[in-house]
């Protein structure tokens, strides 16, 4: 019966109960030990998909494997127990593999498997579209996408500076940052293993970064508007999620998203106030990412894939329509100026 009913949770996708509840049946078994490591690796899944460490396919090759792995330690507890000595005669032998069959279907990997077998790829973590963004930059996000990584944010600063994070804290640079900043992103990335999230660059050497849950860096230098950062200092000491930051160089405007649908900001347009407003009181919905061109744009992602947007290039703006109508996800928008753009979405 503890089998089926696992059985059951797996066959409506909710592995998550069907783990729990496979480890309250191992408790004082020798398949404890077992249990516990398959628990913590749906846990590993779980993060993988929260943080888009890995792709659509893996994960679901990942969760197919944890499922039929479920299916033989809640068959093997059960016959330990004495719960099903025998299969009963009514009963095919091979009757839980139809089971199985099922969650490949249902997963897709069936028609993975005859695309890779056809000789089609595998599809890359994330897709983008541009205009006019430098060539270094270009070569540098093609490269990691043909590499199966996932760009998380895009960074562009004065004097052709840049940079790109990818993965959990792994990073690469026009190699002209200030000497301070790349040692902090260095230490926060690879000594000390933060999640970086997120990279503003301004004049003078400014610069301000965003890790882990709610943890900031910024320089020495006061350029960066002061009540910008008492907001981010506020977000911390009140244990609030920091998910995006943009400030604009040009009218020091700036604006902080924390947790679901919070916001703070200071001196932006009515109309992105407004929308932000609505989104956050209005509807409840999730934001995304919110991004300032260097003359006066600026875009707000939120929810899957939907956005607001003001004084941009009409050719964004169509970009941003078609990766919506064909119900794509979006991942940022990262621009120079209002007609110098990149748009990473899977």
């Amino acid at each position: 019966m503890e089998r089926k009913t696992i059985k059951q949770w797996i066959a409506e996708g909710n592995t998550e109960t069907a783990v729990q509840q496979l480890l309250e049946a191992a408790k004082g078994t020798t398949s404890e030990n077992e249990a516990m490591l398959l628990a913590a690796r749906f846990q590993k899944y779980q993060r993988d998909v929260r943080m888009g460490t890995a792709g659509e396919e893996e994960n679901r090759q990942e969760l197919n494997r944890i499922n039929f792995a479920l299916l033989q330690l809640s068959d093997a507890l059960a016959e330990n127990e004495g719960a099903q000595p025998s299969r009963p005669s009514t009963q095919p032998a091979l009757a839980w593999y139809w089971w199985l069959i099922l969650l490949l279907a249902a997963s897709g990997l069936i028609g993975y498997f005859i695309q890779k077998k056809a000789g089609k790829e595998p599809a890359y973590q994330f897709q983008y579209k541009q205009k006019d963004i430098p060539a270094d930059v270009l070569n540098k996000i093609d490269s990691l996408q043909k590499a199966g990584q996932l760009v998380r944010e895009i960074s562009f600063g004065p004097g052709g500076q840049w940079a790109v994070f990818y993965g959990r804290n792994r990073f690469v640079t026009s190699g002209n940052l200030p000497r301070e900043l790349m040692l902090k992103i260095d230490t926060f990335g690879r000594i000390r293993d933060e999640e970086l999230k997120g990279l503003y660059l301004g004049a003078n050497s400014e610069a301000l970064l965003w890790f882990n849950r709610n943890l900031f860096w910024h320089t020495a230098y006061r350029d960066i508007p002061k009540n910008c950062l008492d907001s981010l200092g506020l977000c911390h000491r009140l244990d609030r999620e920091i998910r995006d930051v943009a400030i604009d160089p040009a009218t020091t405007s700036w604006v902080i998203l924390w947790d679901r649908a919070g916001f703070t900001c200071e001196n932006v347009h009515d109309s992105l106030f407004a929308h932000l407003n609505r989104t956050c009181r209005d509807h409840n919905l999730p934001f995304k990412s919110i991004a300032f061109s260097n003359d006066g744009g600026w875009v707000l992602l939120f929810d899957y894939n939907n956005y607001w947007y003001g004084f941009i290039d009409k050719d964004l703006i169509d970009a941003l329509a078609e990766i919506r109508k064909n119900r794509r996800e979006m991942l940022g928008v990262y621009m120079l100026t209002g007609d110098k753009w990149v748009v990473l979405y899977r």
